[in-house]
């Protein structure tokens, strides 16, 4: 996030609300250190009523992707902008692409115990007619 008020504003108080999320993969049992970190470029800064909320979702179905900046501790990651539009769309394509491998290999299961407790089923029903 790149936030910046022009030098050609007029002097004053700015009060400008700011929202950051990300999405972190995290192993349980793990210590996860996450940096928020901010530089003043020119100028007096304040900040002021902040706040930092943090969830942890166990769960052992599917998988986490994280967020493109997310990659790495972040101390070694140059500073840049924002996403270009093509990144964007690179990344929400590789995601529905996850997604869909995901649903194809969890029906393809679904068929396979499907077809199995059918076999069951008939293999019990011939133990019956047989008797």
């Amino acid at each position: 996030m790149n936030l910046q008020i022009s030098s050609n504003a007029g002097s004053g108080s700015y009060s400008l609300p700011v929202h950051l999320n990300g999405v972190f993969a995290a192993t349980a049992g793990t210590p996860l250190t996450i940096y928020l970190v901010g530089s003043e470029t020119s100028g007096v800064i304040d900040i002021e009523d902040t706040s930092l909320t943090l969830l942890y979702v166990p769960t052992s179905y599917g998988s986490v992707s994280q967020t493109l900046l997310a990659a790495g501790d972040g101390e070694d990651m140059p500073v840049r902008g924002t996403q270009s539009s093509g990144e964007v769309l690179a990344e929400k394509v590789a995601s529905q692409e996850a997604n869909a491998t995901r649903l194809e290999r969890e029906l393809a299961e679904m068929r396979a115990a499907h077809l199995a407790m059918r076999d069951e089923i008939e293999a019990l029903r011939a133990d019956l007619d047989a008797r």
